[in-house]
């Protein structure tokens, strides 16, 4: 398993999250393309649980607080209800075997979700964050998504709050837990930089 790294805070939070946008895509390749090898899949889906539950819990706290100051509560909880539903897929692939009927269907319906808001981030929102706050804004802000991911649990948690501070205080409760219960997995390599 690979920690994340706080080396990725020299860069602007917009960067990030499409450094981890290119990181799912590159999994989701290769669950597709390892279709004889049920091994490489199983472990590609518990890298593709462990990095969107990290990133989305770190949107949470980070960057949909700087969405809602700049757009305001509606368009925040908006995104955030987008997370809700794919915490809530996850959490269903992460009780899955590979070997489990509809396992690749729900793998490609989580995928599609994130697409669709993914491409909403990148194209609107991001961008938008970037003209209001400038550079050194987006910087600091990356830096506290970085700080993030180290904080956040590994796995999903449906029932946990998606209020920011009650999110991250209910992470750092529950990341270490996670972090213990991963030492069983096997989980496929990252492949895509961090920064």
């Amino acid at each position: 398993m690979q920690a994340f790294s706080t080396l990725s805070a020299a860069r602007g939070i917009d960067h990030l999250i499409q450094l981890d946008h290119q990181s799912f895509w590159d999994l989701h390749d290769r669950f597709r393309n390892s279709g004889a090898d049920p091994y490489a899949q199983q472990a590609i889906a518990i890298e593709i649980i462990r990095e969107v539950s990290v990133h989305s819990v770190a949107e949470d706290i980070v960057l949909y607080t700087v969405i809602e100051e700049q757009e305001g509560k509606e368009v925040a909880d908006d995104m955030r209800q987008d997370h809700l539903k794919v915490r809530d897929q996850l959490a269903q692939l992460d009780a899955m075997s590979v070997s489990d009927t509809g396992h690749a269907v729900l793998v490609e319906r989580i995928m599609q979700e994130l697409r669709a808001h993914a491409y909403e981030e990148e194209h609107r929102d991001l961008p938008m964050l970037r003209a209001k706050l400038g550079d050194d804004k987006m910087i600091e802000l990356g830096a506290k998504f970085a700080g993030a991911k180290n904080l956040v649990p590994t796995r999903p948690h449906p029932g946990a709050p998606i209020e920011p501070t009650a999110t991250l205080v209910a992470g750092v409760v529950v990341a270490p837990v996670d972090k213990v219960r991963d030492l069983g997995r096997e989980f496929a390599e990252r492949k895509v930089p961090e920064e």
